[in-house]
């Protein structure tokens, strides 16, 4: 086990830091998965580094991904490697190492078993259906029936009416029966995805020792000298074992699926004593008792992968003076992780930055809180976060930092963003965007989510937490239940409900809790302290029990020990019936509060065991915040955040102790006093005013005798003084005609197809040649052989253009231009790229002047297995009307253009930034102006061209959309200039998706089919929809009309 603790954050072992606190260090700053996703060009790996730089981050974890064009560890890729990471610690920045081709971690490209059979991945198959039998159907998902294996045995099956086992008996060689199902250990086929080879082995010490010797010995050799310094950390990437899969119907006819490896059933036998082969029916039907070899198999798999995996591969870090770090596969609810890994928590053991996976914007606070138990447990100094990912080009900084913020507070101090694309030619603009790098608009303006984490950071990994209850983890208990769908399934769905419920309750109720894993609780060494239950570096005054069915016998003991001691335990729920899955238990006569398992009862239990209290101003329930407590000697770090991120909330706090309170600004770093005041029972109590998406940061000191020195947070009251005029509109880049509607042909063929849409047409070409389909599972482009296709494919793009004159600055904008052939209205045009626009990727080719009438584009492209087709544009300075499906060039005059969806002005496709222009005048006091309907990632705001508001802030990203300008000269004038940055989603997003059908934004949101498709495209609003309103604290200066005649409709509204 790891046992020298790694530490990323030094400096917050140091005395607080004013300049550290407005500066934070590289090491408190995000890493993104850098995407090295083509062929590996150094100047390009050096000007993105540059980039990610500007954007605030502290470094980068270098990510290979689909579309990787350089071979995998080979000589030119690991001087990639090396370059990067020189580039890095000449920066002081962090390079940090990602341990796959790909995902998921284990088969190093393929390398590791490619060509070692005993290397790759193996599961049972559990079937009614032989070898050969051509009735057998192949149902699996994950694991394939491939019929690539051995015959392990034969068994008789009987189910009672309600589907449970009443006879599993294993039949002898030639022995006949009448429900005869089958086991065999077998490989999946050899998958394109792991380059026309197979998964590791996970459950195979060897195989994982393989592994480690392909790859992290590779990354030794190459930087291992910057091992612990600019190479700190290595990601793994869900590593997982064969998944398991349950029968559908007890009483159906499915193949089954478990993990296995080959000396499983040896090692089995030698730990429990038994045959796992005679007793295996019993992991897939329910007894009418419950199964202990159920519950041993589903622990010995997860064992047989943490030892073999995690335990190895954190071993190796630890003596190379290198931190793992990454994340499980499905390691978010009890049903997932049983299938993937069996115990997430159990995995995280030997990871000194355990990790998560966050996608798709959901909150889910069990897995977060899972990692940061083990991470807080075993003495590690934070927890890191996969984020951001499949959230689509249109996410806001709204969305980064309200994602960011909830994590926060439950632990997360490595923000891991998904993703920072090398490229994004072909396949790779489609990797679950949006492009967290140079091509989104907003790149420069990052820094303001990168500072504002920075700075909780500083705080937030400082001393120790504060946290006194401790919850035993239900995922044994659920392993009992893990049975047939049909029989199991209502219990399995509450059990999860329930783990997510107790979570809710817990977090949002204020109460910050650890999840306690069986597995993991002699391994850090338990001790009953008094009244206190001690493992690891924690430890707890209370301890709930949460509707468990069964508990190990060694953590009952240490339970009835805390009991007995006058510790607190809450059984919510039924008491656990069971130890070890299997004596029968009765818990009368342990000293415990029982309540029902709803949310009042518990938090009512644990009322004692609070820190923080909050209400809101009527008196109810303060029931959308989050908080984490840090005590750090005589002070006490607090932060809490509103994950709510459209409504405020106005809140009363009460924080346990006599403190001092100092609100610590992480949008400009600047320090002011709270005003508070000490209740009986020796609490701090406080107001606050929580915006959506709000956060506040405080440091507590013991309450002094003394007047502060610091000021006083000003709590100002703004009042409307008008809305502003708009003067001009301006863009930033030229605008788009998307052109993604096309005919095609292939070769020489005479006739054009019927228009169909450029991603089908690609498709439906593959198919017609026999070509993979790019959306499959392909293997690598640097596996794939470099031979000039044999076929052409010819596109046209027919387009109209309704203009009173001839535009003259159209450019054409395509990917692969240097082996394209193009012809606009049957003339040649010279396909010679003058820029790039988005992307480096993608070429711009200036196109003769564009008269009124329809015009013809024919593309003709060198047609096989790595070709991308896609969509292709046409810039220039014109308008674009769009009805549906039909869009047309049309004129544009910017003067004409209006506050208001901009959108529905000539610029559906438009994917820059819009900037608006005002004149104001201050008046008497502080001013501010506040956009209340916008539609854009950010808003940039200026002062006569200098960025305005407070340290030069110059952003509104967050509620309620009001940046305070000061106090301006009421003798002059100022231009005021708000620019709505842009996205590309209505240039490069699923735009025949029709919306609000998913939130997961993956390669195939792009190609979907039936109802979840349209030709028409889904444009959204985009740009300031209403005025900008001039405001101010003083009230004379205030508009005495505005709002008459109104109703107050905060009340119904929220």
């Amino acid at each position: 086990m790891a046992s020298k603790p790694w530490d990323l954050f030094p400096l917050s072992r140091q005395p607080f830091s004013d300049s550290q606190f407005a500066q934070p260090a590289n090491e408190y700053r995000g890493l993104p998965l850098w995407s090295w996703n083509g062929k590996l060009e150094e100047d390009q790996l050096m000007r993105q580094i540059d980039d990610l730089e500007a954007m605030g981050f502290g470094g980068f974890f270098m990510h290979v991904r689909v579309g990787l064009d350089t071979p995998y560890l080979g000589e030119e890729f690991l001087r990639m490697v090396q370059a990067c990471v020189s580039r890095a610690k000449e920066k002081g920045l962090n390079a940090w190492l990602y341990d796959e081709d790909r995902w998921p971690s284990g088969f190093a490209g393929g390398k590791v078993t490619e060509k070692n059979e005993e290397f790759r991945a193996r599961h049972l198959l559990f079937t009614p259906w032989k070898y050969g039998d051509p009735a057998q159907q192949n149902n699996s998902a994950k694991a394939r029936r491939s019929e690539l294996g051995t015959l392990l045995a034969r068994y008789s099956i009987t189910l009672d009416s309600d589907g449970c086992l009443s006879e599993a008996r294993k039949l002898g060689e030639s022995e006949e029966a009448e429900n005869i199902w089958y086991a065999y250990e077998e490989t999946n086929a050899p998958s394109q995805w792991f380059n026309d080879g197979y998964y590791l082995d996970t459950l195979n010490k060897d195989a994982v020792q393989a592994f480690i010797q392909t790859t992290h010995e590779a990354y030794k050799s190459a930087v291992g000298s910057q091992f612990g310094k600019t190479v700190q950390a290595i990601f793994t990437d869900e590593p997982q074992f064969s998944m398991k899969q349950r029968l559908p119907l007890a009483d159906g006819k499915n193949d089954v699926f478990l993990p296995w490896t080959l000396d499983i059933e040896s090692s089995f036998r030698q730990k429990y004593g038994i045959d796992l082969l005679e007793r295996l029916p019993e992991v897939i039907w329910n007894s009418r008792r419950p199964s202990k070899t159920r519950y041993r198999f589903h622990d010995h798999v997860c064992d047989r992968f943490v030892e073999a995996y995690t335990d190895q591969i954190g071993d190796w870090c630890q003596q190379n003076g290198l931190a793992l770090t990454g994340h499980m596969m499905y390691e978010e609810k009890l049903e997932t992780q049983t299938s993937s890994v069996g115990e997430a928590m159990r995995c995280y053991r030997n990871m000194h930055l355990p990790g998560i996976d966050m996608l798709c914007d959901v909150e889910d606070y069990t897995v977060t809180k899972q990692a940061q138990s083990v991470s807080r447990q075993y003495g590690r100094c934070g927890v890191l976060s996969e984020l951001y990912g499949v959230t689509n080009w249109t996410f806001t900084f709204e969305g980064h930092k309200g994602q960011g913020d909830w994590q926060a507070a439950l632990g997360v101090n490595v923000r891991c963003h998904h993703l920072s694309w090398l490229t994004m030619a072909g396949e790779a603009k489609r990797d679950y965007p949006a492009a967290i790098g140079y091509q989104s608009p907003w790149y420069k303006d990052y820094p303001l989510i990168e500072n504002h984490f920075a700075r909780v950071n500083y705080a937030l990994t400082r001393g120790k937490p504060m946290v006194r209850v401790g919850v035993i983890h239900p995922i044994e208990s659920f392993w009992l239940a893990y049975g047939p769908n049909n029989t199991t399934s209502a219990e399995t769905e509450e059990l999860d409900r329930q783990f997510s419920d107790l979570t809710r309750w817990l977090c949002l109720g204020l109460l910050d809790f650890d999840f306690i894993s069986e597995s993991l609780l002699l391994d850090m060494k338990p001790e009953i302290n008094g009244a206190q239950f001690s493992f690891g570096h924690c430890s707890y005054e209370a301890i709930v029990l949460p509707n468990l069915r069964t508990i190990r016998s060694t953590t009952l003991d240490m339970i009835r020990r805390f009991s007995k001691n006058g510790g607190k335990v809450v059984i919510a729920g039924s008491a656990p019936c069971l130890i070890d899955a299997e004596v029968p238990l009765h818990l009368e006569d342990l000293a415990a509060t029982r309540v029902p398992f709803t949310k009042t009862a518990i938090l009512n239990a644990l009322i004692e065991q609070r820190d923080i209290k909050a209400v809101l101003r009527d008196g109810s329930e303060a029931n959308s915040l989050l908080y984490q407590m840090r005590d750090d000697g005589d002070e006490r770090y607090v932060f809490i955040c509103n994950t709510d991120r459209r409504y405020p909330r106005d809140v009363r706090i009460d924080i346990r102790g006599a403190w001092d309170l100092t609100l610590l600004d992480t949008m400009v770093p600047e320090k002011r006093v709270l005003d508070s005041s000490i209740i009986k029972g020796s609490w701090t109590r406080f107001q606050y005013h929580f915006d959506g998406c709000g956060s506040l940061l405080m440091r507590l000191s013991p309450k002094a005798a003394s007047t502060p020195t610091l000021p006083m947070l000003e709590v100002l009251e703004w009042r409307v003084v008008g809305e502003l005029p708009l003067e001009s509109i301006s863009l930033s880049e030229d605008n788009v005609l998307l052109l993604d509607m096309v005919r095609y042909k292939i070769d020489q063929e005479d006739e054009w197809s019927g228009v169909e849409e450029i991603l089908r047409t690609d498709n439906i070409a593959r198919k017609r040649l026999g070509l993979s389909l790019r959306q499959d599972n392909l293997a690598q482009p640097y596996r794939i052989s470099k031979i000039r296709p044999k076929h052409t494919l010819h596109l046209q793009l027919e387009f109209l253009a309704d203009v009173s004159s001839p535009v003259d600055d159209v450019k054409l904008a395509l990917e692969g231009a240097s082996d394209t052939t193009i012809k606009l209205d049957g003339q040649s045009v010279i396909s010679k790229p003058t820029g790039w626009w988005v992307d480096e990727s993608i070429s711009t080719i200036p196109l003769p002047k564009l008269t009124k009438g329809k015009h013809f584009l024919e593309l003709s492209v060198p047609y096989g297995e790595l070709t991308n087709i896609e969509r292709v544009y046409l810039l220039g300075s014109f308008g674009i009307e769009l009805n549906g499906r039909d869009a047309k060039m049309v004129d544009f005059d910017p003067e004409r253009l209006r506050i208001g969806d901009y959108t529905r002005q000539g610029l559906p496709f438009f994917a820059g930034d819009v900037r608006y222009e005002f004149t104001i005048r201050g008046g008497p006091g502080r001013t501010a102006v506040q956009i209340p309907q916008f539609a854009a990632p950010l808003l940039r705001v200026e002062i006569d061209n200098k960025p305005a508001g407070p340290q030069g802030l110059g952003k509104i990203a967050f509620q309620p959309h009001r940046l305070d300008l000061g106090n301006l000269d009421p003798a002059r004038e100022y231009k005021l200039a708000i620019t709505a940055v842009g996205n590309r989603d209505h240039a490069f997003g699923a735009v025949h998706l029709p919306e609000d059908l998913t939130k997961w934004y993956g390669p195939d949101a792009w190609r979907t089919n039936g109802d979840k498709w349209a030709y028409e495209y889904t444009i959204r609003k985009m740009g300031l929809l209403t005025a900008p309103r001039l405001l101010t604290a003083n009230a004379k200066y205030a508009s005495m009309t505005w709002d008459n005649g109104s109703v107050d409709q905060n009340f119904w509204f929220h």
